[in-house]
């Protein structure tokens, strides 16, 4: 006698299978088997649909499979899951902005046959850091906290993530308030790859002091200095114009034991690009020496666009297109990156309308454009007034899947700002929180700024309480801002107040 009819898991498992050519679809199984649930045997089952009632489908082991169509429900391949068939799904779901359903796949997969462990966690959690869930990954991370101890390697990819989305004043924060805690409690101790990345955010974020205090700390728990910390000091002491400083990081570089690459030698080409025509001299030099040795220090793209950019701040066009011959000689093709920076320099030149043909250009040569490239063409675009054409460029981004981020949505605000649009500069952050993306430091300057200086005192006090409620992570650019809107508000009557002529007014005014 056949079996009774066994339904299994907590919850239903639904499958992705492809019918008769038809598009993907949902479906709900149901096994008529005593063996292992995960593999559907014997099964008879129904699809329906408006105009048929069953669809049977014979699987690979000649197994007759029947399903119910069950829209609205999350999509698992019934096969014999493993970890690394979870993370390709996990990946193909939030891919397509799924992320809800990425977390119920998750959360079913005990269910599945394949446990839970903190590499599981850490994946998921930096994919939707990835894309910006910063609510379901942090719904996650609780409960991993809850399930184990998480290593160093997880705090690091959370980490990496923040830095990847260039929210660094985030990543800091995450380095103060979760990952010295942990590392004092001895629950984890920080890498060197922990020590390298906060490095970087920190320089990234404009804070050098504090950079150089966390190499010290790094030197003091055994720890030298690899490739990476050594080309971020180099482009933070670039920006100082601190060349002395640069020499010493080299010699040290270069008379140890580290492996260099292709990215720190483009640091020393980009700091010298920063200097005179001697500096410049040496920036060639360092490029013959890539050329010469090869391999992972080989010349690429960023290179020749360091080179370029210093020639372009000298109007020295027969230079720019002798490197633009010498890369298609050493078969460097060239990128958005290339183009983006032709169409900067166009901007800086105030010749917008010639920056807004680079991207034909562009185009007609097969190189797709960049988000970067499309905030490059709203920078030109808001120059010249012309700000009614920013939501037809966010379209074109959106229809070519370009991946919209801050710089995108930072550069649109400014271009209002300066055309003192301010309630277009307040929707598009509105729109930056309906995508998910959680505006930054730069977002909340801009805005505090351009309230200020329109003398919008209240929409100013709104930005900074929406800061502090965000715990987005300050800077001397929003110090500066408020300062000056503590001078707006209480400037007059402090001036006037003899009381306050002797006392701290920070102590008693509600800042």
């Amino acid at each position: 006698a056949a079996p009774p009819q066994k339904r299994f898991g907590a919850d239903n498992v639904f499958l992705r299978q492809q019918i008769s050519g038809r598009s993907l679809c949902h479906f709900e199984v149901t096994c008529e088997t005593q063996q292992d649930p995960r593999v559907a045997s014997s099964a008879s089952v129904t699809k329906k649909t408006r105009s048929r009632n069953t669809k049977h489908l014979r699987s690979e082991n000649n197994t007759v499979l029947t399903y119910r169509l069950n829209k609205g429900k999350q999509n698992i391949p019934v096969t014999e899951w493993t970890p690394d068939k979870a993370k390709k799904h996990i990946v193909d779901l939030l891919r397509r902005k799924r992320a809800a359903e990425a977390q119920q796949f998750f959360e079913s997969l005990p269910t599945l046959g394949v446990e839970h462990d903190l590499g599981l966690y850490s994946f998921i959690i930096r994919g939707c850091l990835d894309r910006c869930y910063d609510d379901i990954a942090a719904q996650l991370r609780s409960q991993m906290m809850a399930f184990a101890k998480p290593s160093v390697e997880f705090y690091n990819s959370v980490l990496t993530s923040y830095i990847r989305r260039r929210e660094y004043g985030t990543a800091i924060e995450w380095w103060e308030s979760c990952m010295l805690p942990a590392a004092a409690a001895g629950s984890i101790i920080p890498d060197l790859y922990s020590y390298s990345s906060i490095i970087k955010a920190f320089i990234r974020f404009g804070d050098l002091d504090r950079a150089l205090q966390v190499r010290q700390q790094m030197r003091d728990a055994g720890f030298s200095d690899n490739v990476f910390t050594f080309t971020s000091f180099i482009s933070a002491f670039a920006r100082k114009g601190a060349f002395d400083e640069i020499e010493k990081l080299r010699r040290e570089a270069e008379g140890g034991r580290v492996q260099l690459d292709a990215a720190y030698y483009n640091a020393l080409i980009d700091a010298y690009c920063r200097g005179d025509m001697w500096k410049l001299s040496k920036a060639l030099d360092i490029k013959h020496l890539m050329l010469k040795r090869g391999g992972a220090c080989r010349p690429d793209v960023a290179t020749y666009c360091s080179l370029m950019g210093s020639y372009l701040t000298r109007n020295d066009l027969d230079q720019v297109n002798a490197l633009r011959r010498e890369m298609q000689q050493n078969g460097i093709q060239e990128t958005d990156a290339t183009y983006n920076m032709r169409m900067k320099w166009l901007i800086g030149q105030k010749r917008y309308e010639d920056a807004l043909a680079v991207k034909d250009e562009m185009m007609a040569a097969g190189v797709e454009p960049s988000v970067v490239t499309y905030s490059t063409v709203v920078k030109a675009l808001g120059r010249v007034g012309r700000t009614d054409e920013f939501a037809a460029v966010q379209q074109q981004l959106v229809s070519r899947r370009v991946r919209l981020n801050h710089q995108f949505f930072n550069t649109m605000i400014d271009g209002y700002v300066r055309n003192k649009q301010l309630v277009m500069a307040a929707a598009v952050k509105d729109c930056m929180v309906s995508l998910g993306l959680r505006p930054d430091v730069i977002t909340y300057t801009l805005l505090l700024e351009a309230y200020i200086a329109n003398h919008m005192i209240d929409n100013a006090l709104q930005v900074r309480d929406e800061m502090r409620e965000a715990r987005v992570y300050s800077n001397r650019y929003v110090e500066q801002s408020l300062g000056r809107l503590k001078k707006e508000v209480y400037g007059k009557y402090i001036e006037h107040n003899p009381f306050f002529g002797q006392h701290d007014p920070h102590e008693f005014l509600p800042f």
